[in-house]
């Protein structure tokens, strides 16, 4: 069944203690903005007081600062938040961001993780982070609208660097402080462009992860300046980052996937977006990647570019999986007619992660000797072949016994199945008998027509993880079913959050 509840350790009771004495301090701080700074003083501790938090462990107050972020969307009080920051964090992620935090940057000299993803963080931020964060390893920005080129130039150069890229090839590494500890950089969403990232690859050498639209395009256009001044090659190699997106809004051009790869020496996922233009011939050459990770093949968001890639499972995606499948961990497909699983399954023993889905239709049904292949497999009774396999999504009408195979897997933790009627609740009982859903702690139905009670009423059991269940749309799950379930869940104690929705209104039972 699902887990009966465990009684919180006294270092998390005290913890949330303290959570919840700093964010009643917060709520009194907010409504006594307008009073005297006098009556303001009572409720925060003076700066000029002996300040007990920093008698508390880095680490604890790290795991403190965090969540009072989350319940606190707007920026925190800066009087509040300067009682918790010292000199010794290390780990440190604002969910908010306003400048006025600027001023405790001079304390964040030891700092290795700052994560300011979905902030309001700016250029100025990335100035202050060039400045005093010598040690940093690891820079979230993800969806920091406000960043660019300015900040990056800052961050990489220094405040009085200028951007010059025509001298990028011939002139000296300049190495700042920051350059020489940074191993990954995320600026997904950001206002960055090629350039940015240009200048990123230049003089932050020691990145490891850059997480970039733009870093396919800047390789391409480095590999392009090599050849203009007669220099091919000079860059085979150079570059470190392990993560490359192919352009998402515009055609793919011929040859750039091996341009692109002829200066990294150390990719380890790629993500192809199969826009028009994209061949099996440009997937193959993925073949030279020495340890491959993560594949990701992506339908194209733009409209004008869908669906008009050349690839095909047969000619491109299974030959490559035939050559690096075994290194693989994550593998997604999302935009082609046919899928095999049992391809994926014989090259990819040790995949962790599978998303299969085809946005422009449905994952078509096996051939005989593919049914064949996973009734053998059952019947020989062997350990699943994707005895990895932890995460699993699919959407449209995978073939029942694709499901059953999958869904067998003993390491399974999180399933997500959309729009799928082939999901029975024969295929849910004969998955239970096979491996009792041992670890699995979410399952997201949505949209699962043939699903009902009897089939879910299987993890309801002795013999599972199952914390989160998310039933959206399935038209034989009914709100009386989720209120039976909730009911066992609270005679048993168990941890668990039941969310149902029907139409458009979204139901949530907690358990807990």
């Amino acid at each position: 069944m699902p887990k009966v509840q465990k009684i919180k350790s006294l270092f998390k009771l005290c913890k949330n203690l303290i959570k919840k004495s700093l964010e009643t301090k917060i709520c009194l701080a907010e409504t006594s903005a307008n009073e005297s700074s006098s009556e303001a003083s009572i409720v925060i501790a003076s700066k000029k007081s002996c300040n007990q938090f920093h008698q508390l462990p880095t680490t604890l107050l790290e795991e403190i600062i965090s969540p009072i972020n989350d319940k606190h969307r707007n920026p925190m009080e800066t009087r509040v938040l300067e009682q918790l920051i010292t000199p010794h964090l290390q780990n440190l992620r604002f969910a908010s961001f306003s400048d006025a935090y600027l001023s405790f940057f001079p304390n964040f000299t030891k700092l290795r993780v700052l994560n300011l993803r979905r902030t309001a963080a700016g250029d100025s931020c990335l100035k202050s982070i060039g400045i005093y964060c010598n040690e940093l390893r690891s820079l979230n920005l993800e969806f920091c609208s406000h960043v660019t080129d300015t900040g990056i130039n800052w961050l990489c150069l220094g405040v009085d660097s200028e951007l010059i890229f025509r001298t990028l090839i011939t002139q000296g590494h300049k190495q700042p402080g920051l350059c020489k500890t940074l191993r990954l950089l995320n600026t997904l969403h950001t206002s960055i462009t090629r350039e940015g990232i240009q200048l990123v690859l230049r003089y932050i050498p020691t990145l490891t992860i850059l997480d970039n639209h733009h870093t396919f395009d800047a390789l391409v256009e480095l590999a392009k300046m090599a050849i203009e001044i007669k220099r091919p090659g000079i860059f085979n190699g150079f570059f470190s980052p392990s993560i490359l997106h192919t352009p998402y809004d515009k055609p793919y051009k011929c040859g750039s996937l091996q341009q692109a790869l002829s200066s990294c020496h150390s990719i380890s996922r790629i993500v192809i977006y199969a826009t028009k233009g994209l061949t099996n011939r440009d997937l193959l050459s993925l073949k030279s990647i020495k340890m491959l990770r993560a594949l990701e093949i992506w339908s194209c968001p733009c409209a004008g570019l869908l669906h008009n890639t050349k690839i095909t499972f047969s000619g491109g995606v299974a030959p490559l999986l035939k050559v690096t499948g075994r290194s693989l961990v994550v593998l997604n497909i999302m935009c082609l007619n046919l899928v095999q699983v049992s391809t994926i399954a014989e090259f990819c023993p040790n995949l962790k992660s599978l998303t299969i889905s085809n946005h422009c239709g449905r994952v078509t049904d096996l051939p005989a000797s593919e049914r064949d292949y996973f009734q053998i497999e059952r019947n020989r009774k062997k350990q699943s072949i994707l005895k990895e396999l932890k995460y699993f999504f699919s959407s449209y009408d995978v073939p029942s016994n694709v499901l059953l195979f999958l869904l067998s897997s003993p390491a399974l933790e999180d399933a997500r199945i959309y729009d799928c009627d082939t999901l029975t609740n024969d295929v849910l009982q004969k998955a239970a008998k096979l491996n009792h859903f041992l670890n699995l702690r979410s399952l997201e139905l949505t949209r699962c027509n043939a699903v009902s009670k009897d089939g879910i009423d299987v993890l309801m059991t002795d013999s599972n993880s199952l914390k989160l269940l998310d039933l959206f749309s399935c038209e034989n799950v009914t709100e009386e079913n989720v209120l039976d379930w909730n009911k066992q869940g609270f005679q048993k104690n168990w941890n668990l959050t039941v969310q149902f929705n029907l139409c458009e209104d979204t139901c949530i039972y907690d358990v807990q």
